[in-house]
């Protein structure tokens, strides 16, 4: 018989200066580093980009700091892999794209083992559950992205620490030709017949996806 696969969904949360403003449909931040480009504004503390000149001035900065670390973007979920080269030929800025099969808690653990060095990253895309325990440690940077305003209240942090970025809807996948019979429901799932056969996407632990399933 074939595995059943629980597909769960993921939610992306806002951050990273360089990141979101530039134009990467991104998740949850953690600080920027501070760059040093002909600008009295320090991008990795400032919570919106009209507060420190505008879309050009934080291109510019961005270019002079010349890379954009990003990590668990697997290139093809959420046109992630168009995303990314579209957005490194149009403001030539390198993407460095780590673990891009990872979790949600493996960005966390970056965060908190690579901050201060060249690895650290500057945008996460993560489940819900694990953005509110990153900014409950402290490890997100507040950043209000241009469209603020249009974002429901309830899908994002009043402070600017993440945002609803894209959502799905949990969903059972199953080989129709080894599965029988076909499940028609999460509560069908519990039938005998699916026994030894029923997998989830992932450890619940550490993968948004597999947790919310």
């Amino acid at each position: 018989m074939g595995k059943i696969t629980s597909l769960g969904w993921t939610l992306g949360i806002a951050g990273s200066s360089l990141a979101i403003a530039a134009g990467v449909a991104p998740a949850s931040s953690a600080s920027v580093r501070p760059v040093t480009a002909a600008s009295s504004c320090d991008w990795a503390t400032v919570t919106s980009v009209a507060s420190c000149g505008g879309m050009s001035a934080l291109v510019k900065a961005a270019q002079a700091e010349g890379q954009l670390n990003v990590i668990t973007l697997p290139p093809n979920w959420a046109n992630y892999g168009t995303l990314m080269s579209e957005f490194q030929a149009k403001y030539h800025i390198k993407i460095n794209d780590a673990d891009p099969e990872g979790s949600s808690q493996d960005e966390i653990n970056a965060v908190i083992h690579e901050k201060g060095t060249s690895k650290e990253p500057d945008v996460l895309d993560m489940g819900p559950s694990f953005a509110l325990e990153g900014a409950s440690q402290g490890l997100l940077a507040p950043y209000k992205v241009t469209e603020w305003s249009e974002i429901p209240g309830n899908e994002k942090a009043a402070n600017g620490d993440w945002y609803y970025d894209y959502g799905g809807y949990i969903s059972i996948g199953y080989n129709a030709g080894a599965v029988k019979p076909a499940p028609t429901s999460f509560k069908s799932l519990s039938n005998p017949a699916y026994k030894g056969d029923i997998a989830l996407d992932g450890n619940p632990t550490e993968a948004g996806a597999a947790f919310a399933a």
